[in-house]
């Protein structure tokens, strides 16, 4: 039989092939096949096949359709552990050996001529007059000291601290001339302390001297006047770099003429004005107070200044710690 006839007989066969599905057919040009049922292949060079596909096997959802499949046991899955990813271990290298740790000196402070309390205070010691006062310090935080000048304030407040608190255990308060009074800021016996006090102020506002030091001394001279023979004589510290924007020299006269009314020590109160910076005008102001006052007021001499040079030695920590109460110091220029 030629190629051309097998063509033509296999033509024949297709389009004569029955139908036998048992529920509806479908009809594509002409030509129905069974729904479900592959159709005969075309191809003249191919064997029909005599076996149907593979069975099919349902699992999972489908087999529990059918449930003619029974499932697949597989083991229990244990439960998920906590995993940590480890990184690969890195050879250790030998390190060098590291220097001792050190604190850093203070930069404005000369240890090696920074005059520190003795182990034991004796009759010579000049600091030993520490013990009969309570010292208070007023810092000028008006906006003139922000920078340069607050580091320097705290710098020398730090040196100050443990000086007078080897002598008075109470410690030392400090107040502001603008930032409100706190309570964390009385009994201050470290440098530590003094360096968290400075942290949490901000240098704003002007210089009110005189409102600033009215503040102090009216308590002390209302408890002065009650028992003045329990009331420690009072050594303020005023660090400030500039002219006072009040009237400070009317205060300190009002104050100095109470004293001098009540008979006073010449000892019970002293202010010590340590200027901070090079500012002229400033010099003057405070010379004129500790140098003036007293004569054309007619009253008892109660106030020293001494300036900052960039750090505290010998007789200069001694005159900002002492000079308003001690007329040998005051009378010193340094």
């Amino acid at each position: 039989m030629s190629i051309f006839k097998k063509i033509k007989k296999s033509l024949q066969e297709s389009s004569d092939y029955p139908s036998s599905s048992s529920s509806s057919s479908h009809h594509y040009g002409g030509h129905s096949t069974r729904a479900g049922a592959p159709a005969p292949s075309t191809n003249p060079f191919s064997k029909p096949s005599t076996g149907g596909p593979p069975p099919y096997t349902p699992v999972g959802a489908a087999a529990s359709y059918y449930g003619n499949t029974p499932q697949p046991q597989y083991p229990p899955i244990p439960p998920a552990q906590n995993y940590q990813h480890q990184a690969p271990m890195m050879q250790q290298q030998p390190q060098p050996p590291q220097p001792p740790m050190h604190s850093t000196p203070n930069p404005l402070i000369n240890p090696g001529t920074l005059p520190l309390p003795s182990l034991n205070p004796g009759a010579d010691d000049p600091y030993t007059f520490l013990r009969d006062f309570d010292t208070v310090v007023l810092v000028d935080d008006s906006g003139s000291m922000s920078g340069g000048r607050w580091n320097q304030t705290a710098a020398a407040l730090s040196a100050i601290v443990p000086i007078i608190t080897f002598y008075d255990s109470d410690g030392i308060d400090v107040y502001f001339l603008n930032a409100p009074d706190r309570p964390h800021n009385h009994n201050i016996r470290t440098p530590g302390q003094v360096m968290e006090i400075f942290g949490t102020v901000r240098p704003q506002g002007s210089t009110p001297t005189g409102r600033a030091l009215k503040r102090i001394l009216e308590p002390y001279m209302e408890k002065f006047e009650r028992n003045p023979n329990r009331v420690k004589p009072l050594n303020i510290i005023v660090i400030t770099d500039g002219v006072p924007t009040d009237d400070v020299e009317s205060h300190i006269v009002k104050y100095a003429r109470k004293l001098d009314r009540l008979d006073a020590d010449l000892t019970q109160v002293g202010i010590q004005f340590f200027q901070i910076g090079s500012d002229a005008e400033a010099t003057v102001a405070l010379r004129e107070l500790d140098d003036s006052l007293s004569e054309m007021r007619d009253v008892r001499d109660m106030v020293d200044t001494v300036p900052w040079t960039g750090s505290l030695e010998g007789e200069r920590m001694l005159k900002v710690v002492l000079g308003a109460v001690n007329k040998r110091l005051d009378r010193k220029r340094l």
